[in-house]
């Protein structure tokens, strides 16, 4: 186990100095990424990628233990280490060269798209320390938005309810002008049929009979309305059946036999 140790420990060793990023796109300025994320992403790379490698080998030295534990036990006797850490190296060496190249392209890919805060956007700090200035008065913005809501929303209730009142109205006048249409409609079915059997009758004169007697009605109205405007206008000395023959001369009109 001491032989696998420094096996490990020789891998790892190739990690001491760890990775610093040799991406062009890491050579600028992070200052507003570093503000804003709160820490630097470079080093976050770093780390990402030096964890990964730390990961290879442990599974090289899990790899190299293995294989040492299977071979022990085929042959029955202890195997070479020089040969299992060489294997080790090759599949480590092998698997290293794939971390790196994927990320690498993973690298650059987090810096031109990911760890980027725009210009335009004002420091993070900055606004949020002016949001906390700014608190009480959009409080109390928002206290006058919800009372003006609310003023909306009751006259919108009483608009609702007006409504409601006139189509209540509507509705019982609609029912009232349907009742009378079937009033008026159930009277011209009887005038119809009132017509109908004058005409079967053989009685035509009927109704010029009493288009004569609607004039004759109009006529004597007319009539009563001038003989009280003449006993308004009359002395009270003279006879009153003298008023009246005066105004049937006046009229045309002969007395009734």
């Amino acid at each position: 186990m001491s032989e696998t140790s420094s096996g490990g420990s020789r891998r790892k060793s190739r990690l001491s100095g760890k990775r610093l990023s040799s991406a062009p796109e890491a050579t600028r300025n992070f200052d507003r990424e570093e503000e804003f994320f709160g820490f630097p992403p470079v080093r976050f790379i770093d780390e990402v990628i030096n964890t990964v490698n730390e990961y290879a080998c442990n599974a090289a030295d899990a790899l190299e233990e293995a294989l040492r534990i299977a071979l022990t036990k085929r042959e029955g006797k202890p195997v070479a280490n020089e040969a299992l850490q060489n294997g080790s190296d090759q599949v480590l060496k092998i698997l290293q060269e794939s971390i790196d190249k994927n990320f690498d392209l993973w690298e650059l890919y987090v810096l031109k798209n990911t760890f980027v805060v725009p210009p335009e956007f004002a420091s993070f700090k900055n606004q949020q320390g002016a949001d906390e200035l700014d608190r009480p008065s959009k409080i109390e913005a928002l206290r006058r938005e919800n009372t003006q809501l609310d003023q909306e929303i009751e006259q919108l209730k009483k608009r609702v309810l007006a409504t409601k009142f006139v189509n209540d109205a509507l509705e019982k006048e609609n029912d009232a002008l349907e009742k009378e249409n079937e009033r008026l409609d159930q009277h011209a079915q009887l005038l119809g049929q009132l017509s109908a059997r004058v005409a079967d009758s053989g009685l035509d004169e009927v109704e010029s009979v009493l288009k004569s007697l609607v004039s004759r009605r109009e006529r004597l109205m007319t009539l009563i309305r001038e003989a009280q405007q003449l006993d308004v206008e009359t002395p009270p000395d003279r006879d009153v059946g003298a008023r009246h023959r005066e105004h049937r001369k006046a009229t045309n009109v002969e007395p009734a036999e």
